[in-house]
């Protein structure tokens, strides 16, 4: 039988609006999901709290919107490097992304991404864009933000 008082809160997803102090036309976003992304994220930069893997090995589903840059938590790599498998199919597409790592940041909260996460992977426009592994994800989104308001 469960423990009194062992009821799990009750959450729910969210998504915030990152400040950009230097940024002139870049917009950035941390998401619980990725399934919270919408139309205004079109050509910003979204920290999300998923995981990298490619939903479903399908390509398509890789990003529902076609932003600028995407970050996803790498679930500590997952079975066979599945973790960073949405990272090709993002550069397919010519989006920059990366994953942070699990250990620097909860699964499942943008904000904590944003805040505490350490890149692990980059795909080729990130990295042709100037990001770095072990940067902070506040390093990737201002490098990314910069590349935006460069008209990259």
């Amino acid at each position: 039988a469960p423990a009194a008082g062992s009821n799990a809160p009750e959450s729910a997803e969210s998504r915030f609006a990152l400040t950009l102090p230097n940024a002139r036309k870049a917009r950035a976003f941390a998401l619980d999901s990725n399934a919270l992304l919408t139309p205004k994220d079109v050509g910003g930069i979204v920290v999300t709290g998923s995981h990298g893997a490619l939903p479903g090995g399908n390509p398509a589903n890789a990003v529902r919107q076609d932003v600028f840059a995407a970050l996803y938590n790498d679930a500590d790599g997952g079975v066979d490097g599945a973790g960073f498998t949405r990272l090709p199919a993002l550069d397919a597409r010519d989006i920059a992304a990366a994953t942070y790592s699990a250990w620097t940041a909860r699964i499942g909260d943008g904000r904590s991404g944003y805040e505490t996460g350490v890149v692990s992977a980059v795909n080729r426009r990130a990295s042709a864009l100037g990001a770095r592994l072990g940067a902070s994800v506040k390093e990737f989104v201002a490098v990314m933000a910069d590349a935006i308001d460069k008209g990259n």
